[in-house]
């Protein structure tokens, strides 16, 4: 941001910081948007190794939220560790194991625009801000809210940084 005065254009957050990249996947991945995807069968399928076929019309639901804590996928899957991400631990994976918009021609159609939008809101207030826990409470979710929800919210110190990045 010193380079460029506090603008931040589209190229520096793809190019320029991939840590970034690292750290809002990890996030999804602990708390994805929707913990579970609803789909349809669109033709008959057998599952590839058992002897089984999912019927046109049968509805399937895929657990997000179990395939981002699976340690078959993700080595200390509670843990908040962005080399999940790392280049080779992507490749180490199947490809669907990570699911936070969907995928296939379902996946959510404002992704690129949200994550830009995330990426841009993280960079300007960390310019701007130290951000820090006010307790080491654990994050417990609402069983009774159909999506990740805190319980009592989450509480956080925003400290103005003496010296700005920009």
């Amino acid at each position: 941001m010193k380079k460029t005065k506090g603008d931040v254009t589209y190229e520096d957050i793809m190019t320029q910081m991939p840590y970034l990249e690292k750290v809002v996947n990890e996030t999804l991945r602990l708390y994805p948007p929707a913990t579970i995807l609803n789909r349809e069968v669109a033709k008959d399928y057998k599952l590839p190794g058992y002897d089984c076929v999912l019927e046109t019309g049968t509805k399937v639901i895929i657990p997000v939220m179990g395939l981002h804590h699976d340690k078959k996928f993700f080595q200390s899957p509670d843990k908040f560790d962005p080399e999940h991400f790392s280049e080779e631990q992507v490749a180490s994976r199947h490809a669907y194991s990570f699911l936070p918009f969907g995928e296939g021609p379902r996946i959510c159609i404002g992704m690129r625009f949200g994550l830009m939008q995330m990426k841009t809101a993280i960079v300007h207030l960390l310019s701007k801000f130290v951000v820090l826990p006010v307790d080491d409470k654990p994050l417990r979710m609402d069983p009774s809210f159909p999506g990740l929800t805190p319980i009592g919210g989450m509480n956080l110190r925003f400290e103005r940084r003496q010296e700005r990045a920009c």
